[in-house]
């Protein structure tokens, strides 16, 4: 039975290798990665230019004199998934005008690798029960940095980039991978033993960014331009700037776009930093003073200032005065505010946050634990959140 990514199991392997003008790495490498990491190939994604498309379709398509495909061969010689290769798992960058590439020399026909292995390794890794190795054995050295750049951004812990060696005299076109059995095969018009050759698979290190991405990253397409705003976000130094009437937040450059509500919680927590920084916990029950702070910012987003002595007043004001409100949102403060509209205003202002800020950078932004304050008759501390930012970094 051969494996095709619809039935892939939960614990599935996948190859995915670059390939120039040798598609014999195809094989070294899932025998490689079988006899050095008992690792079973259950999927094959290939990456090669229009030029070697054909022939890497013809090898491993071709049946041998058993009547076997290679693939089929090495699958009977190590009890491994049999393996075929669809001209639709090769997989051909296109340039902007949407033609295949037939090499890498241009800065069109790199910005078109570039693109197609962010795709593909982005893809191939968003499945939780996918496995990737890629190998970076074949092709242009373009297209080996720009795996290994793919393979940075996107991989997880139990993804692999590795590469192929194959032992002296048996860098050929006849030799796909060392047979359990003697078998003799032309080098160099010179006859060898496939059993004889060896294949060595070197690990190749590499810093993993994935846990550090925006989380929009992980959802929407993205350019090679994308990841190199994230590294120059990374080398920012942290600044905050508040447009309220718009309701952004620019933090490290980069706009955040807030709702009026998520705007208003969110200013009292700025209020709070330049402003003494105790923080706020979180209500166990409906806590009027924050419901009148929170009134307060919201007017302000509407560029009104106003005063207000208690709730009562708030929601007098908001109801007769200033008609701006929507029905649900004073309503659901008449009694002060709850616990879950705190926690629901905290979480969206951190998805918001994280959509377009790397992981490390947002958590300067967002708003946290400040400090744990234990009060009597509780046996467990209180939990005060606020902003953590250095006051001085922020401008309204």
């Amino acid at each position: 039975m051969s494996h095709s990514q619809k039935d892939l199991g939960p614990e599935s392997h996948t190859l995915l290798a670059l390939v120039g003008g040798s598609p014999q790495i195809i094989s070294e490498s899932i025998y490689a990665l079988y006899e050095q990491k008992n690792v079973h190939i259950s999927e094959i994604k290939i990456i090669t230019t229009a030029k070697y498309k054909a022939q890497v379709l013809e090898t491993y398509s071709e049946v041998q004199d058993n009547g076997l495909t290679i693939l089929e061969n090495l699958a009977k010689d190590y009890n491994l998934p049999v393996l075929k290769v669809h001209s639709a798992d090769i997989l051909v960058p296109t340039d902007s005008s949407g033609t295949a590439i037939s090499d890498v020399k241009t800065e069109s026909e790199m910005n078109a690798v570039a693109q197609c292995l962010l795709d593909n390794v982005k893809h191939l890794t968003n499945d939780p029960q996918r496995s990737l190795h890629a190998s970076l054995a074949g092709g242009r050295k373009t297209m080996t940095f720009y795996l290994s750049y793919a393979m940075s951004i996107f991989a997880r812990p139990q993804d692999t980039l590795s590469h192929v060696f194959v032992s002296q005299h048996y860098e050929n076109n006849d030799f796909f991978y060392p047979t359990p059995y003697s078998k003799k095969i032309i080098s160099s018009k010179q006859i060898i033993d496939a059993q004889k050759g060896k294949v060595t698979l070197a690990n190749i290190p590499y810093v993993q960014l994935r846990p550090s991405l925006p989380k929009r990253f992980l959802s929407s397409p993205i350019t090679m331009k994308d990841t190199e705003l994230v590294f120059d976000i990374l080398n920012r130094p942290l600044s905050l700037k508040i447009d309220i009437t718009r309701c952004e937040l620019k933090c490290s450059g980069v706009t955040i776009q807030l709702t009026k509500a998520n705007m208003a919680f969110y200013l009292i927590m700025l209020d709070d930093l330049l402003n003494g920084h105790e923080g706020f916990d979180c209500p166990t029950t409906a806590d009027e003073s924050l419901a009148v702070l929170y009134i307060e910012k919201r007017l302000k987003i509407e560029g009104i200032e106003h005063k207000l002595v208690n709730l009562t007043d708030a929601i007098e004001v908001v109801e007769n005065k200033y008609l701006i409100f929507k029905d649900n949102e004073i309503s659901g403060l008449k009694q002060g505010l709850k616990k879950s509209f705190f926690n629901d205003r905290k979480n969206k202002i951190s998805d918001s946050l994280r959509a377009k800020l790397p992981e490390n950078i947002a958590e300067h932004y967002d708003i946290d634990i400040i400090s744990k304050v234990k009060k009597a008759g509780s046996t467990k501390p209180y939990n005060y959140f606020g902003l953590n930012i250095d006051k001085a970094v922020v401008r309204l």
